[in-house]
């Protein structure tokens, strides 16, 4: 086969290396805006209507929450407008205006300070800033009376209490270009073997011995699902070794789609090989789009041309039950692997070996090799062992410190 020279692929790997960093810097971006709430983009203060009102309780709640109680006049903005366009039409008097000016006493609201006002502030600070009796100006929405607050703000752009999960997006986003960074130099990303990988060989293996095909199902989704990604990488390995065994592989496809990459994968691992004479085409199969005429037509082939092997691997739904139970009674060993979580569980009862989740797609990884997703393993392997020593972390404090766990709450 034709090589690149060093420098086309040093080149090659730097345009990938831009793309891929584009589009995570682009997703942490949406990440980053997503924790901004839109709602909370309040008004200038000059925009609120405003009244005099008074608190009538100031206290902290069982979960040490500052809560304020206070009382003032809701005042129907909508209708005060529609009455203003009467007045100025001449449609009615100005005795007939102040009559129906609505005013309604709203008594015994409550008020979580710490939230709306967005100050840095501890519940205590806060009981004591707005002491019972004291007169305070409540501002309420221009287009709704009902939502009110003591202090409006001017245009705030950030979630104050989502602080933690920008700080988690930004540390995971900066771990993936910390692993990618090392893989573009050069530097192995170790990545523990996949069990599941081993399954795969001794069935094909064992179809070998006895001289029968080994029968691949790619999943129910189209080429745009994770799973059936993932399948694609898993089907390069699992053909390369037929080829290698001289087993015939037999692979149905749902989608035109898949089958059209199915058989450039397969047929690539025959040429790897050396034996693109032995490639048959054939038995790169498009079956049926309905969901159940393409699970008949599976089992047609298990019955019919009874595969030693058969591996399910990408996203299945109600018919993996009737697929390894057919598998199962033909006698064929079955590896499957799968992240539906709704069908693991037929999966193990009636396969060989399952690769449940995240196996899956580590398996994917581990055979791909490719910077981008080893990095995205890495990167969730080490942020997930995080999160579990801080939840750790958390349920000694609350346990042992429950004082000291309280005064961090405060900081996030």
């Amino acid at each position: 086969m034709r090589t690149l020279p060093a420098r086309s692929t040093s080149t090659m790997h730097r345009v990938q290396l831009g793309v891929a960093f584009g589009l995570y810097a682009l997703c942490a971006v949406l990440a980053v805006i997503a924790i901004f709430r839109p709602e909370a983009i309040r008004k200038p203060a000059t925009l609120w209507t405003h009244a005099s009102g008074v608190v009538t309780a100031s206290y902290l709640d069982a979960d040490g929450q500052a809560r304020i109680r206070y009382e003032y006049p809701l005042k129907d903005v909508r209708r005060k407008e529609a009455l203003d366009r009467k007045l100025a039409a001449g449609e009615i008097t100005e005795a007939s205006y102040q009559a129906e000016m609505p005013e309604i006493r709203s008594s015994d609201a409550v008020y979580h300070a710490s939230v709306e006002t967005g100050q840095r502030l501890s519940p205590g600070e806060l009981v004591a800033r707005y002491t019972t009796g004291r007169t305070v100006t409540v501002y309420q929405h221009p287009t709704d009376p009902a939502t009110a607050v003591l202090v409006p703000g001017g245009w705030t752009w950030f979630a104050g209490d989502r602080t933690n999960v920008c700080l988690a997006v930004l540390a995971f986003t900066g771990m993936f270009f910390h692993f990618l960074s090392r893989a573009g130099r050069g530097k192995e990303l170790y990545l523990r073997r996949v069990a599941g990988l081993d399954a795969l060989e001794e069935a094909i293996g064992r179809a070998t011995e006895m001289g029968r095909p080994v029968l691949y199902v790619p999943g129910l989704d189209d080429i745009e699902s994770a799973p059936t990604i993932a399948s694609m990488v898993v089907l390069g390995h699992v053909a390369s070794i037929t080829a290698e065994y001289d087993t015939p592989i037999i692979v149905p496809c749902r989608f035109a789609v898949v089958l059209s990459i199915a058989e450039e994968t397969v047929r690539e691992a025959y040429i790897v090989n050396n034996k693109a004479d032995r490639y048959n085409p054939d038995n790169i199969r498009y079956l049926s789009g309905e969901q159940f005429a393409y699970t008949s037509s599976i089992n047609g082939i298990m019955l019919r041309e009874k595969p030693a092997a058969n591996l399910y691997m990408g996203a299945f739904m109600a018919e993996s039950l009737i697929l390894v139970e057919t598998g199962f009674s033909a006698g064929s060993i079955q590896v499957a692997g799968t992240p539906s979580v709704m069908q693991i569980p037929f999966f193990i009862v009636a396969c060989d070996y399952t690769l449940i989740g995240e196996e899956y797609y580590a398996a994917s990884a581990y055979l791909s090799r490719a910077p981008d997703v080893l990095s995205s393993i890495k990167t969730a392997d080490y942020f997930k062992a995080a999160t579990l020593a801080v939840l750790l972390a958390g349920c000694l404090l609350k346990t042992f410190w429950p004082e000291l766990m309280l005064r961090l709450s405060l900081l996030f």
